[in-house]
This record gives structure tokens, C-alpha cells and sequence, in this order.
């Protein structure tokens, strides 16, 4: 692979897909920029003055098509593609149950099926040349919650009543002062280490 990597990277428009777009121009990639709306995409940007070439892309994770068109596009213009950056995906908010079921869908589609998409398009090319990277990304860690980003089940039950975040799962103990989870707590217990250090988690 040359150092003057051939990068695509959906969802370029803005938030992290831009940041990515300005990390690889720092680094003299050449940029194959996309996004659902291309309007929003701006080869001129002085963040990316440093990319070897930038090509702008309509790409739709949802269709197939406009993933095979982006690739093949890319590859006429750079040669190829090296990486790909799987950044594109969206967020939705409310119950299971409140949550129409078509919100679901267009969050599989695009979060998840979009992933796959873009795989399939890149891997041909990348296996035949023996080398390639993809990127595959997801926008809220399994142990976060976010108002507008995950969909909560069920009120989850807190095992430690002194802290206000929710537990985040398959923990060893940890005195709660050296805990970064519970940093924030104001009413942390000053003391919780268990007699028998071995022991896991409540709810393990």
C-alpha cells in the first residue's frame, strides 16, 4: 500500500466523517468525500488544502447502487480504494415501545446494513490486491446513554444507589474513588471494596 492512500469516507459532510476528512488531508491522502446531501460538501475547504486530490460524492448508504457508483468513481479517479471509512449513521430516540417500528427499520438500514454495503463494495478490490482497511464505525459506546441517541429498554436498575449513572456492566470491584464512571458523583461512598477482591460485579 503507498503512502498516498486512496480513503472514502461516507457521512463526510460534517461531525466525525469531517474530522476524518481532515485528518487524512493533514496526512496527504487522497480524499473521496461522500454524502447523502453533496451540497454540503466542500472540496475548497481550507481543512482539506493539505489532501493530494478530493473528490466529492452523492452517496446514500440505503442503496446499494450509490455505493458500487462511489467506488467505481473512486477507482477511476485514484486508482483504487485503500481505506474505508463506514462513518455515516443516525440516531434515534424514545422506547421500544413508543419507537414506530419503520424508525427502527431506517436505523438497521442505514446503521447497520449500510456498514454492509460498503463492505461489499471495497473488499472485491481489496482482496484481489491482497491489502485494504475498513473502518467500521459506531457513534455511542454500549455502556452510554444518550438523550438523543439510544433507545432504553427499561428504567435500569442502578446496583450502587450512590451513583447516578447507570452501572456499565461486566466490571471487576474498584474502590469508587478510583472510578472514572463515578468521578462526577458528589455523594460517592468513600469506601467499597469488597472483603474478598475476587468477588465481580453485583449482577454478574
Amino acid at each position: 500500500m503507498t503512502d498516498n492512500k486512496r480513503v472514502l469516507i461516507t457521512g463526510a459532510a460534517s461531525g466525525l466523517g469531517h474530522a476524518l476528512a481532515r485528518a487524512c488531508a493533514e496526512r496527504g491522502y487522497r480524499l473521496a468525500i461522500s454524502d447523502l446531501d453533496p451540497g454540503a460538501l466542500d472540496a475548497g475547504d481550507p481543512a482539506l488544502a493539505g489532501a493530494a486530490d478530493i473528490l466529492t460524492l452523492s452517496l446514500d448508504v440505503n442503496r446499494e447502487a450509490d455505493f458500487a457508483a462511489a467506488v467505481d468513481e473512486t477507482t477511476s479517479r485514484f486508482g483504487g480504494v485503500d481505506v474505508l471509512f463506514n462513518n455515516a449513521g443516525v440516531a434515534g430516540a424514545g422506547s421500544v415501545r413508543a419507537t414506530p417500528l419503520e424508525e427502527w427499520q431506517r436505523m438497521l438500514d442505514i446503521n447497520l446494513l449500510g456498514v454492509v454495503r460498503g463492505c461489499r463494495a471495497v473488499l472485491p478490490q481489496m482482496l484481489d490486491r491482497g491489502n485494504g482497511y475498513i473502518v467500521n464505525i459506531a457513534s455511542h459506546p454500549p455502556d452510554r446513554r444518550s438523550r438523543g441517541g439510544a433507545i432504553p429498554t427499561e428504567k435500569r436498575r442502578r446496583p450502587w444507589p450512590h451513583c447516578r449513572r447507570p452501572c456499565p456492566g461486566r466490571w471487576r470491584w474498584l474502590r469508587m474513588r478510583q472510578c472514572s464512571r463515578c468521578s462526577r458523583c458528589p455523594d460517592r461512598a468513600s469506601e467499597a471494596t469488597p472483603p474478598d477482591s475476587r468477588a465481580r460485579h453485583p449482577g454478574d
